[in-house]
């Protein structure tokens, strides 16, 4: 075998968790971190279920702008979907149009 031979070594086994499960520790200050931002985001969250239930009482929506990827950037995409929208006259497969009148996003069913 042109001098290359199988040699045996006598490393120890690598040590590590015998299972997936992988854990953290967090400091004392990072703990007071993270619950203070879980608490912001809870009144976050708070406000804004608040907020989207006096807009539904006036019959009005409210909802976030996403993004997509497409052409090699992201663009912004907004999501509609309910009940509601068959109830102020958009049906299944219906065709639609989007205008912009005084910086509102204006649909109306064709």
């Amino acid at each position: 075998m042109c001098g290359l031979e199988k040699q045996s070594t006598n490393l120890p086994e690598p040590a590590g968790p015998t299972d997936d499960t992988i854990t953290y520790s967090v400091t004392e200050r990072g703990q007071r971190a993270l619950a203070a931002r879980l608490h912001l985001d809870a009144e976050r969250s708070a406000r804004r279920r608040a907020w989207a239930r006096a807009l539904r009482q006036q019959g009005r929506r409210c909802g976030t702008v996403y993004s997509r990827f497409k052409h090699d950037r992201f663009v912004p995409e907004l999501r509609l979907c309910g009940a509601w929208l068959e109830a102020v006259g958009f049906d299944l497969g219906q065709v639609f149009e989007v205008g912009v009148e005084e910086r509102k996003l204006v649909i109306r069913a064709v």
